[in-house]
């Protein structure tokens, strides 16, 4: 079995947070605080950057996670060495080195050592709205005061969100513990491939790539701690406006071969609850069902769902088409299950 990435979506209920500001801007005589949002057909759609809820997810990692490593002698082993550490090898690097180049030298390479994250996402911006009063939804204003000192009231506006936010991810498996280097394009350096291979940190697989010599052991350990990190949101979201809780309530992925994510555009949102278009989901696996190796996981957070009827008709349809299974459990039992299948 053959999974080259593990590809995916989840959901946060942002109402009524206040996550990722912009500026302020003036509406008559207010100044407004506003989150980040882009406008299309006359509605504000707010969003939280790709770049700052990655920020939040290596931070719980980063607390949560990285000191289970402790316990773990293969992992302890790499935990302080340079790009090969799970921070720098799941989050990427930018390391300038200080070393002057002669740009007449047609022969000249990068001398940075330069990797970008073996993880893609986008934005988190805002569930389908099936409802038609889309007006109703996404930003709404709160109007206070704040009371500095007592009979000093000074009055502020700020925009919240009035919606659940959706984000895709992909992880690249293939890349995780491993390394290239290519054309200017060097993710270690010549003098940082000796010694490592002196230490015997890293193997020489030829062609310029490199691998951690003992990532086939670390690989779902890496994956486990950094799907489970996810539903720890650490920095800005802990300390944003109205302290909301954010954790994700849902999340679907499986393993594939290929980085296509079919679960884009898969959630909608109707007059209150969370749903899935699993026949949406259905038709974009019957196009290459081959492609989908292990289960599809949908990871829910208690009281998500009141109906799960459609879901189960289609789970059955799954099963007798395409031999595919719909795995339902919190999303920590989704995430043990996940890895039980890549350690066989």
């Amino acid at each position: 079995m053959e999974i080259t990435h593990l590809t995916g979506c989840f959901s946060i209920n942002a109402r009524g947070a206040f996550l990722n500001g912009s500026e302020s801007i003036t509406e008559g005589k207010e100044d407004i605080s506003v989150p980040k949002s882009f406008e299309l057909n006359g509605i504000n759609y707010p969003y939280i950057s790709a770049q700052c809820w990655r920020k939040w997810w290596k931070e719980s990692f980063q607390s949560l996670y990285l000191p289970i490593t402790d316990s773990i002698n293969k992992e302890k082993k790499y935990k302080d060495v340079s790009f090969l550490n799970p921070i720098d090898d799941i989050f990427g690097y930018f390391e300038s080195v200080d070393k002057k180049i002669n740009l007449d030298d047609i022969n000249k390479t990068n001398v940075s050592q330069i990797r970008s994250s073996p993880m893609q996402m986008t934005h988190l911006q805002p569930v389908k709205n099936i409802d038609l009063d889309a007006n109703r939804y996404y930003l709404n204003k709160d109007k206070a005061y704040i009371h500095l000192d007592d009979g000093t009231p000074l009055p502020y506006t700020s925009k919240f969100y009035n919606a659940f936010l959706e984000a895709l991810f992909t992880i690249d498996l293939n890349r995780i513990g491993k390394y290239r280097c290519f054309n200017d394009r060097r993710e270690l350096t010549l003098d940082t491939i000796q010694k490592y291979i002196k230490k015997d940190f890293i193997i020489d697989r030829g062609d310029d790539s490199f691998e951690i010599k003992d990532i086939n052991r670390l690989l779902p350990q890496r994956l486990e701690y950094l799907m489970k990190s996810l539903f720890f949101m650490f920095g800005g979201a802990k300390s944003a406006q109205y302290a909301v809780d954010i954790n994700p309530k849902l999340i679907i992925f499986s393993g594939c071969q290929g980085a296509n994510n079919i679960f884009a555009g898969t959630l909608e949102i109707g007059l209150d609850d969370l749903k899935i278009n699993i026949k949406s989901i259905y038709n974009r696996i019957s196009k290459n069902p081959e492609l989908i190796k292990t289960p599809i996981y949908i990871g829910l957070r208690k009281g998500i769902f009141k109906d799960l009827t459609e879901i189960e008709t289609v789970q059955k349809k799954l099963e007798d088409d395409f031999n595919i299974n719909l795995v339902f459990g919190t999303p920590f039992e989704c995430i043990n299950k996940f890895i039980e299948v890549l350690l066989n």
